[in-house]
């Protein structure tokens, strides 16, 4: 099979673009043993496109997963430009990640650079580290990894979230107690 021309590559994964279709290939591990490696690269793979497809169903503008393998998945390509650090970005990641939230899914990773904008549409992308949780605690903690990424609009963000979340105080609030965990913990030099 061609896939494409590379065009980005992490620990995990590979991305190809192939035409108007994206193709992400799950890298092989030679130091895992090679049954476990498969079945790794399988439930990876599966979980994630799992994953798309579930937020696509609950009206998230992601990529379409045409087709699914073992070490790979064939999805739709959105052209478009990644969107930066702004007030609107933090509204639309406020919003998406209290619609995924309330849908019991944790997106892992949701900042600007996993948003691309098509349209005056932000589209999420790149549901790598997603997994399924209606624990506050996992919400605060993907909470927390969006204001990272958006501290200078972290007043649009919240707001947004609380807005758009059946638990949106609480799980704030949680991220503080999180946030003030890490801060303790680098102040003792860990």
């Amino acid at each position: 099979m061609d896939l494409g021309k590379l065009i980005a590559k992490g620990s995990e994964a590979e991305i190809y673009s192939n035409e108007d279709k994206i193709i992400k290939f799950r890298n092989r591990k030679d130091y895992r043993i090679k049954e476990i490696d498969e079945a790794l690269r399988k439930e990876r793979n599966r979980r994630e496109a799992r994953m798309l497809k579930k937020a696509r169903e609950i009206g998230l503008p992601v990529p379409n997963v045409i087709k699914e393998e073992k070490d790979y998945f064939i999805m739709e390509k959105i052209d478009g430009k990644k969107a930066e650090s702004s007030i609107e970005t933090a509204k639309h990641i406020g919003e998406a990640l209290a619609k995924l939230h309330n849908n019991g899914i944790i997106h892992g990773d949701l900042t600007p650079y996993n948003m691309i904008i098509r349209k005056n549409k932000y589209h999420i992308i790149d549901f790598g580290l997603s997994f399924f949780s209606n624990r506050i605690e996992d919400r605060a903690d993907d909470l927390l990894t969006s204001y990272y990424s958006l501290r200078e609009h972290e007043k649009t963000l919240f707001s947004s979230y609380e807005k758009n979340s059946k638990d949106g105080k609480e799980v704030v609030k949680r991220m503080e107690k999180i946030k003030g965990r890490v801060r303790y913990a680098n102040d003792k030099g860990c």
